[in-house]
This record gives C-alpha cells, sequence and structure tokens, in this order.
C-alpha cells in the first residue's frame, strides 16, 4: 500500500464517534490530522524497513557461501585464500556499513510499530475509549506481542554485534591483528572450555541459527509470499542451519595447524572478555 493510500484510508475510515458529546469538535479534528500525518510516517518507515534489509541479505549469500557451505568441501587454507579475494570486492569498512543497515532497520521497525500503536490509541480516544496507554502497550507487544521472525531478529543483532567486537573491531583496536579462518580454529580448539564453548561454537551456532531464520523468513515476507511458499523458505531456512552448525563441529573435529597461528595475539585479544 503506498503511503498516500494509507493516508487516505484512516482519513476516510469511520473512527469518529460525531454523536459523542465527550469529545469536542476541535479534538475530534486534531486527533484526525494526528493520525493522518502519522500514517503517512508509518508508510516512510516501512519502506525503509524494508529496503534496509537489501545490503544486509546481500552481504549475508557472500558470507554464509563463505562460512557454511565452502568449508564443507574445502580445506581452512583455500576458505581463507577465497574469503580474502572475495573482501577485495566490498567497500571499505563493510562491517561499519553493515552496523549502519542493521541500525536503520531496527530504528525503523521500532518507530513503526510506536506510530501504529499511537495511531490505535487515537482511534480508540475519537470513540470515546480513553484506556489505552501507548507506553504500556507499546512495551507489552515489544515482549509478548513478538513474531518469530522478529524475535530471531533481536537474537541476529546480538550475535552480530559479539561477532563484529570479536573479529574485527578488537583486532583492530590492538593495532591490526589478523583473525579470519586461524582465529576462528584457534577459537575452537583452545584448551580452555570457556574459549572454546563460550566464544566460539555457542556463539557461532546462535548466529547461524538467528541469522537465517530471520533473513530467509523475513525474504519471504517482503516478497509477500504465500502460506506455502513461505513453509518452503522455512524449510530451507532450517537445512541451511544445519548446514551451519555441520561446518562449526567440522572445525571442532578438524585439528588445526598451531604454528601457524598468532596465538600471543590471539591471547590478548580473548583477554578482553573474561
Amino acid at each position: 500500500m503506498s503511503v498516500e493510500k494509507a493516508a487516505a484510508t484512516y482519513e476516510n475510515s469511520s473512527v469518529t464517534n460525531p454523536n459523542n458529546e465527550d469529545i469536542s469538535l476541535e479534538t475530534q479534528n486534531r486527533l484526525q490530522k494526528n493520525i493522518a500525518t502519522r500514517t503517512r510516517y508509518i508508510g516512510l518507515f516501512r519502506n525503509i524497513q524494508k529496503y534496509s534489509t537489501i545490503p544486509i541479505t546481500s552481504y549475508f549469500c557472500l558470507h554464509a557461501t563463505n562460512i557454511i557451505v565452502l568449508p564443507l568441501v574445502a580445506s581452512n587454507n583455500q576458505v581463507e585464500r577465497f574469503m580474502e579475494w572475495t573482501h577485495t570486492f566490498l567497500p571499505i569498512n563493510t562491517a561499519k556499513w553493515i552496523l549502519f543497515f542493521a541500525f536503520t532497520h531496527i530504528e525503523s521497525g521500532t518507530l513503526l510499530k510506536l506510530f501504529k500503536i499511537w495511531n490505535e490509541a487515537d482511534s480508540r480516544n475519537l470513540k470515546g475509549k480513553n484506556d489505552y496507554s501507548v507506553i504500556k502497550t507499546f512495551l507489552l507487544k515489544f515482549v509478548k506481542g513478538r513474531s518469530p521472525v522478529s524475535l530471531s531478529g533481536s537474537v541476529f543483532v546480538f550475535s552480530v554485534f559479539f561477532h563484529l567486537a570479536l573479529i574485527k573491531f578488537l583486532p583492530q583496536y590492538l593495532g591490526g591483528l589478523h583473525t579470519g579462518i586461524p582465529f576462528i580454529t584457534w577459537l575452537l580448539h583452545n584448551d580452555s572450555l570457556f574459549v572454546r564453548f563460550g566464544l566460539g561454537a555457542l556463539p557461532l551456532i546462535i548466529l547461524i541459527w538467528g541469522a537465517i531464520y530471520h533473513i530467509v523468513n523475513g525474504s519471504a515476507e517482503f516478497l509477500g509470499l504465500k502460506y506455502n511458499a513461505r513453509n518452503t523458505f522455512k524449510s530451507f531456512a532450517n537445512l541451511l542451519s544445519i548446514v551451519g552448525t555441520i561446518t562449526v563441529f567440522k572445525f571442532l573435529l578438524t585439528k588445526p595447524i598451531f604454528q601457524e597461528l598468532e596465538i600471543p595475539g590471539f591471547e590478548k585479544l580473548i583477554s578482553y572478555f573474561y
């Protein structure tokens, strides 16, 4: 629905109660105007939320090929070389751009939900029902009324922030320490169970399942697919997540060549998480 159509729907809808003596005509006009204005913003926020996913999804497809699929059929050295080759095609500060679009997606979705609830409150006020708290309803819907796609999005975002801090931003802070596949392999074979599972395997598996579920099923919503097609997307998401989990266990079971790893630098890096 276009922004103009959405606004017209609210303006022409029978949300008013002209026979209600408790609401003045001036108040009714003000509430109607507020509803129509917010509806235009709702259309804007919906489009921003929708199209901000394109860069994230595009990068995810490339990264999933590098990290989830390729390691099943290639050695770690080959995967590392392929990752370095693909990164030559990416813009500078890719991680920061990903975070920018992630924040844009989250903020527009939050404002979209808030403005819709606000419009519901004003619609009830027009009918003389002053029992609708915008903040209370927003918080209740945020905690209880969220869809699986929305919940998986929260898991995805927190996992991405942790992953980028561990793989990108802390290494840069430490003077450009090289991480990549050698670092992941080192994490998954560390003598410390906390490092091996708490910083290595478990966050990776959570990131894989959260990212795949949110992006694949969110893409089904983006494309407006019907029930049967959405079930196909869900099955694909589950299959890809299983493949990703198998890849993590492959790294756990593959014996690393420790002399090729920058162990002192890695020790300094993970010390920030103790």
